[in-house]
């Protein structure tokens, strides 16, 4: 979403479809 928190939640939302990876995954290593 524009907004930061939106952009933060959305990147939750991907990661935790992806199997619950760490939060740390959205910022710099990638969902395996």
């Amino acid at each position: 979403g524009p907004n930061p928190l939106a952009t933060v939640a959305e990147a939750i939302a991907v990661s935790t479809k992806h199997g619950g990876e760490n939060i740390l995954s959205v910022n710099n290593v990638p969902p395996r």
